[in-house]
This record gives structure tokens, sequence and C-alpha cells, in this order.
């Protein structure tokens, strides 16, 4: 696998993207010790952690436009977030060593669609959401385990998704009957027994949904959005609007725009395929208007190649200063850009080449913190 940065050298700066903080207000602190308060004395810390973290999943989420009922304090029944009819509970950590989270049983007895793990920084007022597992999969990580002294399990961290973009995109845009809850009264005892064969088939549900949550840019070659790409209100563009460039004026069209670009990067030696095409997709980041081009075709070679070449641009004004725009596969980040206002270019181009089996994320991350992630780029032919 390839991987290019389509810059000049004083325009981008590779630097982390870092996880999003989230700040938890003195106030907030102070309910969740207000709350630990009321559990037994063995059970206070983890109430406030658990507090702190569900406090602050609330807060990241409400930060991504999607706007969760309001929990009840943590371990009392009810306590998950509701959003569009997704139940969603946290799991606090306390240290990015840990290998696995505690998982009490009293979310086990009230299930949720997903868990979420929440690192919390109780003395710097601080969380960040790492990751999550869908409740299907909890169970059959948990299965045969029983509680420890405190009611509680170890889910092992290898087995949760630890990319929380996906989470996002699952909200909202899979249909919560894909990821069916089992009773309240079955919990526990798949936990403790075996998984039935009714999980067995509900987390080959959950899979299909991950897989529809991948794009498949090869449809785009034969004109065709697929659904994923759809749901999320992908435009492509004519099969000749890559080839077609005119002066930039008011009105200017994105097939245009987008013309222009790819030819001033083909004349900066990037190589765009024969049979490219490509489409665009407006984002609204922290009240950000942004588009995002992509433009993929195959690339000629002993072994079939699938081209995928990222363009971020503001749809009015300029970018943002500091804004990024990342590439990554499950090995890491392959492509980083950072955008610097006093550059001349408006825009950050990045392009990644792999085989059919590979597929790519791209993430857009603001100064702020705030980071978008796309659903994975797949190619399909």
């Amino acid at each position: 696998m390839t991987n290019f940065l389509i810059d000049t050298p004083d325009l981008f700066e590779l630097e982390p993207l870092s996880l999003d903080a989230i700040e938890l207000t003195d106030q907030q602190v102070q309910q969740a010790l207000q709350a630990s308060q009321q559990a037994p004395s063995a059970q206070q810390w983890a109430v406030y952690l658990e507090t702190l973290a569900q406090t602050g999943l609330q807060t990241w989420l409400s930060d991504r436009g999607l706007q969760p009922n309001p929990a009840t304090s943590r371990l009392a029944t009810n306590s998950a977030l509701q959003i569009q009819g997704f139940r969603v509970q946290s799991l606090a950590m306390t240290s990015v060593d840990e290998e696995t989270v505690t998982v009490p049983e009293v979310l086990l007895t009230d299930p949720a669609h997903f868990y979420v793990l929440v690192q919390v920084m109780e003395e710097q007022n601080q969380a960040w959401v790492t990751g999550f597992i869908a409740q299907t999969d909890l169970q059959a990580q948990l299965a045969g385990q029983t509680a420890d002294a405190t009611g509680s399990y170890e889910l092992a961290l290898a087995a949760c998704d630890r990319e929380p973009g996906h989470l996002l995109l699952n909200l909202r845009c899979a249909d919560p009957a894909m990821f069916p809850l089992a009773s309240q009264a079955s919990v526990s005892q798949s936990v403790l027994q075996s998984v039935p064969q009714r999980v067995t088939e509900a987390a080959q549900e959950v899979a299909q949904s991950v897989s529809r949550s991948v794009m498949n840019v090869g449809r785009w070659l034969q004109g065709q959005l697929d659904q994923v790409a759809e749901e999320l209100a992908w435009v492509l563009l004519p099969p000749n609007a890559l080839a077609t460039a005119g002066a930039m004026r008011s009105g200017e069209t994105s097939a245009l725009e987008l013309a222009r670009l790819l030819q001033s990067l083909e004349r900066q030696g990037t190589q765009i395929p024969v049979d490219a095409r490509g489409g665009y997709q407006d984002l609204s980041l922290a009240d950000a208007p942004l588009r995002l081009y992509a433009i993929t075709g195959t690339v000629e070679g002993a072994e079939p190649e699938w081209s995928l070449l990222v363009v971020l641009g503001a749809q009015a004004d300029r970018l943002p200063a500091g804004v990024t725009l990342q590439i990554s596969d499950p090995t890491g980040i392959l492509v980083e850009q950072t955008f610097d206002p006093a550059s001349q270019d408006a825009y950050l181009f990045a392009q990644v080449i792999g085989t059919y089996e590979e597929a790519f994320t791209v993430s857009i991350g603001l100064p702020n913190g705030q980071v978008e992630t796309l659903p994975q780029f797949a190619f399909q032919p």
C-alpha cells in the first residue's frame, strides 16, 4: 500500500490528532459526588467515576449534534442515555494502560444497545471517549465469566471498536432494530452460562450493520451510490466532471471547481486515474461549513489497486486555521495534514493507494478538538 502527501513543504504541519477532551465543570463534579454518596460505601468510588463518565459522554454526543435524553444517577435503573431509539451506557476507565474495563453487573441487567468506553481523569476534570462495544458483542465476550466480589465483570479492551466515529455513524444512520436488546431477565443468565442462538444471530446482524457502514466507492465507476453514501448525502459528479475545468467565477459548479483543483494537482505530479470518478459531501463541524471531495479510480499494475484522493475545502471563505485532514487504515495513520492560514492554497489534499482488499478511514479534526470520522472508503468493483 502506498500513500502520498499532496502539498508543498511549507503548507502543512504533521502533528498527531489528539483525542477530543471533554471538560467537566465543577458543578458536574459536585453532582457526581452527590450521586456517589447515595450509594453503599463499597460502591461510592465506582458510582462517582461512572457518573462522570456518563456526564462526559452526554456532553460529547451533544457537541456532535446528537441530543440524548438526560440519564438518571449512575448504576440506577434506566440510567442509559436515550438517543434516536438507542440506549447508550458509559463504561468508565481511569488509565490509558488498562487492558480491561470493569462492567458492573447492574448494567447488564438493564441492557443498552452500546457500551461506550470513557476515560476519566478526575483530577484534571476531563474525560475522553475512546471506543465502544455493542451489547450482543459484550455478552459474547463475557460469556462464561462469574462476577467478582464487587459484582462486576472484566471486558478485554481488544474486543472493543476503538474508533468513536463508528459509534456516531451507527447512532445517526443505523436502525435500532438491527441491534436487538436481550430482556433484562436473560442478560445475566447468558453471561453466566452461554450465549444462546438468538445472540449469535443478533451478532451477525450487528456485523451486517457494520458492513453497511463501509462506503463502496467502486460503485461510483458504474454511476451509482451505495446506501451508506446516499444516507450521508454524498453527491456523485458527472463522468466528465473531472476533465472539464473552467475559470473560477461566481456561481461556479462543484464539478468545475473540482476539475480545476485536479488540474492543479496534476501539474504538481499527482496521478489521477484514467477512469476516475468523483463525489462530494457537505459537512458542518462546529458551525464551520466544509466540503469534502473524494476521487477514486483503478491503478494499473501487477496487482489490482485503487486510488483514493480526498480534497477538503470550505463552502465559503477559507478553511479554519489548524483544521486537520487524516487518512488511516487498521495499521494506523497514513496521511495527516494541517491547514496553514498563511498559505495561498485554500484546500487540503491527500491520496492513498491500496489493493481491493484494503479500506481507508478519513477523519477531519478542528482546532477545538472536535473530530468527524467518516465511514470507511472501500473499493469493490
